[in-house]
């Protein structure tokens, strides 16, 4: 695999002449994922880039083929055609400012796919839930507590209410229903949206609300979505354990992996 270049606003440079920092305003962020050179949900991601810029300034508009140009002349360039694709940007006096880096996907394997997942709770809240904001303290700080406990993924939680992963979207299973948290008060990933859409085409009752802590022993399943993972079944959150094998979580697994594969059909290679 061939990391070695990136952009900066338009232009093709290696890695190392890449900006450390965009300008002084906050930066946003997508991360996409690239399979048979396609990148998936491509223009989900570029619509909610352009709404996190808008909303720190309000009349911004993205020039998405210009950028969708750019980021192809990237990923050409590198030569891969499965990986992730990080997009960092910011507004400098109205003027979108951006870099782009491939990079190498860190993707469930076998086991995990099959036995679930490892996942503690951790007390953080979001400060804009619905805009995707770089920030490096958080990054750290849950980085070195899924490093220390030997987990896959934080479980985010404030005030006793479960809000999301870390760097994925929770769903918790019961008597043929899946449960989420309620939308205002989590990071809405774009796999997530796809996933409720599938889920809404399966007939798949879905309940939307508040998820107190105290109670995730009570459900009988529990999964994650996500870029890199799609959908990966939870083992235990805490004390809590559950069921990999649910057949309403495989179902939704297999289904959801066609979903993907029927996306991927109408998305247009590179």
């Amino acid at each position: 695999m061939s990391f070695d270049y990136g952009l900066h606003s338009g232009r093709l440079l290696r890695r190392d002449q890449l900006p450390d920092e965009l300008g002084d305003g906050r930066r946003v962020y997508e991360v996409m994922r690239l399979i048979d050179s396609k990148i998936l949900y491509l223009e989900e991601h570029l619509k909610r880039l352009e709404g996190s810029l808008r909303f720190h300034a309000p009349e911004f508009s993205l020039e998405a083929g210009t950028l969708y140009k750019d980021l192809t002349g990237l990923i050409r360039r590198a030569g891969e055609d499965h990986c992730n694709l990080r997009l960092e940007a910011t507004l400098v006096k109205g003027r979108l400012e951006y870099t782009a880096t491939l990079l190498e996907g860190h993707y469930p394997d076998e086991a995990m796919k099959k036995e679930g997942v490892a996942l503690e709770s951790y007390e953080y809240q979001r400060k804009d839930p619905l805009v995707k904001v770089v920030d490096q303290s958080y990054k750290e700080k849950v980085g070195a507590f899924i490093e220390a406990r030997g987990i896959y993924e934080a479980l985010l939680t404030h005030n006793g209410i479960v809000t999301e992963g870390s760097r994925s979207n929770i769903f918790f299973i019961k008597e043929g229903r899946v449960y989420s948290p309620r939308e205002e008060d989590i990071l809405s990933g774009i796999t997530r949206r796809n996933l409720l859409a599938f889920l809404a085409g399966e007939k798949i009752p879905l309940v939307r609300g508040d998820i107190p802590l105290a109670d995730i022993g009570g459900f009988e399943g529990a999964f994650l979505s996500g870029t890199s993972i799609h959908v990966l079944a939870v083992r235990t959150i805490d004390e809590s354990s559950y069921d990999p094998d649910l057949p309403l979580f495989r179902r939704i697994e297999s289904g959801f992996a066609k979903w993907v594969a029927d996306s991927l059909k109408k998305t247009p290679a590179l």
